[in-house]
């Protein structure tokens, strides 16, 4: 009957959507617990990079990440689902998430597990600090024990009109206005005292100013009138001893406060916790306990701010979180004993690192990993009127600490002035890095032409490569390739892309198609004969019609340069790899393949890498896997989140497997669909 199909399917209705929600369900809840997610977004801002699931994978230590928000907008949301990721890629991570507006007992048991994490190195401070309040009480008994002694002499009949009469007559009114100053900052320690996170820092250097202040101002002054006084033949002579007695009482109160000051100054330094201190009650941040150390990420550091004119010509950027980088940063330094220390060695006026440096871009990128970066000119520095400063010794690598010393390109030399090339600092640098190498440190270098290694002149920094390392730079010739323009005119270029790595390289083995550019590069070549160094190609330029061209003039005007047959090959190797025992070494013969120049090259063009992805990733991600792989730090070399910006294929793809993709998809589909839809037709037909 009618009601029974409408029962019928109206049940049937009714089963399918409970089925279909429970299948839901269920498939969450699987997804979830097994973590079964599809990152579909361009940029995979919702996935962690290779570099920080493999090294979360391999944690050996248990971290507390704990955020800290005022409020909740979409930075925060952004944070807390980062944190959030983290904890689901390791069971070594524990996620907390603490409102601070609400004053939660979890929030005060907070601060206090952070307080106790530091005690045994709070408590030389303590105890300082303690006796600095107990020289506060003392002085202020001392003081107002003098003030009626001193009203005395100044109303006594027998005291002559004069400016230490006027002084003495003074004094009380300045010691009750110490009085209460001490008084005031006593009151001042003791609030700083009784926060949750004491600040010690401010009650030591309020009790240290005001006891100083009194001693030299105050103390010192009275004390000198007083003994000057004694010697004056107009002044009585009970007078005279009354003014010696106070003169002692004071003596005696600044003797007491000296050691007390001495002690507050000579107090070793309580930095790691006031910084943490800091962070925590200033900002809204995240905040890494680890085993031994606390870290403390402030929410404004895990965000780039985009240049305003930027912004204004490319649009609102998608890509400018940086929490990732600095909290995978935060964890690897942490987990390390002793981070390592990169140096820059320049050779010319140029910095490497910091406001105007030339490789700032990557230096940042090692900051982020709390690596220790520093740089060094052999030659000196210059002032700011362009006078020559004396050089300064190299930096000094903590104990245990590994090192890893960036040599720079060094200044052209000039072909007119062969002895121009003493100043440059060459030997200098091949005798330093050498002497580390032989201390386990590791050394990269960066080379680029040179125009007098064509006349012989000796290049100390090459014969430590060739000699001792079987690496040979051909400093006087210039890989080039042949291009076609529009006008179909061919000409010569020094721009050459690469987008296939050695896949056998820890270093390269993580940056399948990601492009990159190298502009000048020369060509090396290695000598396998030295059974101890063993070698890795790195860098392989390859494409038709490249070759080395010898005339360096070509670099005024490329594009008159010309295919030269006699110096061609399928590839160029510009990079290599090297080790020797425990030593480590890597050599790139291009002196642009790492500056901000390339590195900050974004798909809109130069400075805009940071707003909208870089156009050469590959630059920047050599650099830094290179310098993991000098560190021993082997295990983190992986995708990190800067390569994260624009899918890209991992595999390299041959010629021919591009070109069967190319068809596939401009007739196999076509195809596909007609076919298809005989099928159907022929099946209603039958």
């Amino acid at each position: 009957s009618q009601t029974t199909r409408r029962v019928k399917y109206g049940l049937n209705l009714i089963i399918g959507i409970l089925a279909a929600i429970a299948i839901a369900v269920v498939a969450n809840w699987i997804a979830y617990r097994n973590y079964m997610r599809f990152d579909l977004t361009a940029t995979r801002q919702y996935s962690l990079s290779e570099q920080t699931t493999q090294f979360l994978r391999n944690l050996e230590k248990d971290y507390h990440i704990v955020t800290l928000f005022s409020d909740f907008r979409s930075v925060h949301e952004r944070v807390r689902d980062l944190v959030d990721e983290y904890g689901r890629y390791s069971n070594r991570l524990d996620i907390e998430h603490i409102d601070l507006n609400v004053g939660t007992v979890r929030h005060e048991q907070f601060f206090k597990e952070v307080l106790n994490r530091f005690q045994q190195d709070l408590q030389p401070a303590n105890d300082v600090v303690d006796r600095g309040r107990n020289a506060l009480q003392r002085t202020r008994s001392g003081i107002s024990g003098l003030s009626v002694p001193l009203k005395s002499i100044a109303e006594n009949p027998g005291m002559p009109p004069s400016e230490l009469k006027q002084l003495i007559k003074r004094i009380p009114a300045v010691f009750a206005q110490a009085d209460a100053q001490l008084e005031e900052i006593d009151r001042k320690v003791g609030i700083d005292l009784s926060q949750l996170l004491p600040d010690l820092g401010s009650a030591r250097s309020s009790i240290e100013n005001v006891l100083r202040q009194l001693n030299d101002n105050i103390f010192a002054i009275a004390i000198a009138e007083f003994r000057k006084a004694a010697d004056a033949s107009d002044i009585p002579t009970g007078i005279k001893n009354h003014l010696l007695k106070i003169a002692q009482s004071l003596n005696a109160l600044a003797d007491q406060n000296k050691p007390i000051l001495d002690q507050l100054q000579d107090l070793e330094s309580t930095t790691k916790y006031e910084n943490v201190r800091s962070d925590l009650l200033s900002t809204e941040s995240i905040a890494v306990l680890g085993p031994k150390q606390i870290r403390v990420i402030p929410i404004a550091q895990m965000f780039r701010e985009p240049d305003p004119e930027q912004v204004r010509r490319t649009g609102q950027p998608e890509l400018r979180f940086l929490g990732e980088e600095r909290l995978t940063g935060t964890l690897l330094s942490m987990g390390m004993d002793q981070p390592p220390l990169i140096v820059f060695v320049i050779t010319g006026a140029q910095p490497a690192i910091g406001p105007g440096g030339t490789f700032e871009v990557v230096a940042q990128r090692l900051r982020n990993a709390n690596f220790q970066v520093e740089q060094w000119n052999p030659s000196g520095q210059f002032s700011q009127f362009g006078q020559p400063l004396p050089p300064s010794p190299p930096p000094a690598p903590k104990v245990g600490q590994k090192a890893i010393w960036v040599v720079t390109p060094f200044p052209s030399s000039d072909p007119r002035n062969p002895m121009a090339m003493n100043n440059d600092g060459k030997q200098q640098v091949a005798d330093l890095v050498k002497r580390r190498l032989e201390n386990d440190d590791a050394a990269m270098f960066m080379l680029t032409i040179d125009p007098l290694f064509s006349f012989g002149t000796p290049n100390p920094v090459v014969e430590l490569l060739k000699n001792d390392w079987g690496i040979s730079p051909q400093l006087d010739r210039i890989v080039m390739q042949e291009v076609r323009g529009a006008n179909r005119q061919s000409s010569g270029t020094p721009q050459i892309m690469v987008d296939q790595w050695p896949a056998n390289s820890p270093i390269t083995a993580a940056m399948g198609g990601m492009p990159a550019i190298f502009i000048g590069a020369n060509p090396l070549d290695l000598d396998h004969s030295n059974q101890n160094v063993q070698h890795h190609p790195l860098v392989q330029l390859s494409g038709r019609r490249l070759w080395a061209e010898s005339d360096l003039q070509v670099l005024q005007s490329p594009d008159q340069a010309q295919f030269d047959k006699a110096d061609s090959q399928p590839s160029f190797l510009i990079g290599a790899l090297a080790e020797k025992q425990n030593q480590r070494l890597l050599v790139i013969n291009d002196g642009m393949w790492a500056t901000n120049r390339i590195t900050n090259y974004g798909i809109f063009g130069p400075e805009t890498a940071e707003l909208m992805g870089a156009a050469f990733p590959g630059n920047s991600e050599l650099f830094v896997n290179s310098i993991y792989w000098l560190a021993g730090l082997d295990q983190l070399i992986a995708a990190s989140a800067r390569s994260q910006d624009i899918r890209r294929i991992k595999n390299n793809l041959k010629h021919t497997e591009l070109i069967a993709y190319r068809w596939l998809l401009l007739g196999g589909l076509p195809i596909a669909i007609v076919m298809t839809g005989l099928g159907v037709w022929f099946t209603r037909r039958q």
